[in-house]
């Protein structure tokens, strides 16, 4: 082999080392920037969920009649069924709580009969910071769009589900969860799933 021949050999086996290195760069770069995306993605995760059994608020009520005030423990994972007012307005409402790291921003909030009727409800802090709770509700008087599924929750005490998509602070979808509530005197949460969007939860 002459020494040009040489030269040449060398010059491309410099290069391909040159080439092999900076592939190698680039992927440890694409892996460092895929651990440190991971990492935000975990530091930002919203997670709604039901509130456990236990957690209490101290409430103060005022009575205008005897201008005294009372102090009563209220169990804040309590879900609330009934009818109020003269209409008569039939209502739900049932706490979640964000456990994630995220702040979560509450999107559609759907309540889903047996026979997968469903009617649009709200929630009272659409904006929920990590550790905090909110209520989602339904709401019907009589002559209100939905109130036949109001009522049947209300007044008749049937099983329903409710399904909450929402997001992260900057509005980026995070998910969904849906709680399956055994109805009556004593409503509770009896099943919870958790998917990437609502529609998996129907």
């Amino acid at each position: 082999m002459s020494g040009a021949e040489a030269a040449q050999v060398a010059s491309a086996g410099f290069t391909a080392l040159t080439a092999l290195a900076a592939l190698l760069t680039v992927r440890h770069i694409r892996s460092e920037s895929r651990i440190a995306r991971d990492a935000f993605e975990a530091e930002t995760q919203p997670l709604l969920t039901d509130v456990p059994r236990g957690v209490m608020k101290e409430e103060i009520d005022w009575h205008e009649a005897s201008g005294k005030m009372s102090r009563r423990l209220v169990d804040r994972s309590e879900i609330n069924v009934g009818t109020m007012g003269p209409e008569p307005i039939a209502f739900v409402s049932v706490p979640v709580r964000n456990v994630g790291n995220g702040c979560a921003r509450i999107g559609v909030v759907t309540f889903v009969l047996a026979d997968r009727s469903e009617a649009d409800g709200t929630v009272h802090n659409p904006v929920l910071p990590p550790g905090e709770l909110t209520q989602a509700s339904l709401a019907r008087t009589p002559g209100d769009p939905d109130a036949a599924m109001a009522e049947s929750i209300g007044m008749e005490y049937q099983d329903f589900a409710i399904i909450i998509d929402y997001a992260d602070a900057s509005s980026r979808p995070r998910g969904a969860a849906r709680f399956d509530v055994a109805n009556g005197q004593h409503p509770r949460i009896k099943s919870r799933r958790w998917a990437s969007s609502a529609d998996e939860l129907r």
